[in-house]
């Protein structure tokens, strides 16, 4: 097989293994700036760097001004990450990265559940029967040396992931800017 046969085979696991890597770096790297500085002050230097970075992409692609539609249902995700990323920063501050990183991947066990209800559609025995499993080895990773009560960051994070499902049914629509939820 040649090597850009190879690349392309194995694309897909490089670009996850990437997302892996920066979003679990992303957690001790809070949980580092959170040591030496507030939340807010870590927050407000995320959201600058992002809207730097979004800006520059806004004008090399010379889109046009987003309508209020648009803004409306940006300022509704925007502000509810918002909220989503004080939970997980504080709650980091509060417990190890490791615990923060376990504990929010929980969102992608209640992410279907919270969307099955709002559609009132039953998700599969199987499901439930894997994401019994998830929780439990999030419980025993999160245990460490034995089982304790979650301090107030874990709790955070929890509230976090609990949170960031809520917001998913939007994303979809967002990118067409209709500020309705989707259709089941």
């Amino acid at each position: 097989m040649t090597s850009s046969g190879l690349l392309g085979r194995y694309r897909v696991d490089a670009v996850l293994l990437l997302v892996a890597i920066v979003w679990g770096g992303s957690y001790l790297s809070a949980k580092v700036l959170t040591e030496q500085a507030s939340v807010g002050a870590v927050l407000a230097l995320r959201f600058l760097v992002a809207a730097a970075a979004l800006y520059v992409v806004w004008l090399v692609r010379r889109e046009r001004r987003p309508t209020r539609g648009e803004l409306a249902v940006g300022v509704l995700l925007g502000g509810t990450q918002s909220a989503i990323l004080w939970l997980e920063t504080l709650g980091v501050a509060f417990t190890s990265a490791t615990n923060a990183g376990l504990i929010i991947s929980l969102t992608i066990i209640l992410t279907p559940i919270l969307e099955s209800v709002a559609r009132r559609r039953w998700l599969p025995r199987p499901f439930f029967i894997a994401a019994v499993l998830a929780v439990v080895g999030v419980a025993l990773l999160v245990s460490g040396n034995g089982f304790h009560a979650p301090n107030v960051g874990d709790l955070l994070i929890l509230a976090a992931a609990s949170c960031a499902p809520c917001t998913s049914p939007w994303w979809d629509t967002s990118r067409a800017g209709v500020a309705t939820a989707p259709s089941p």
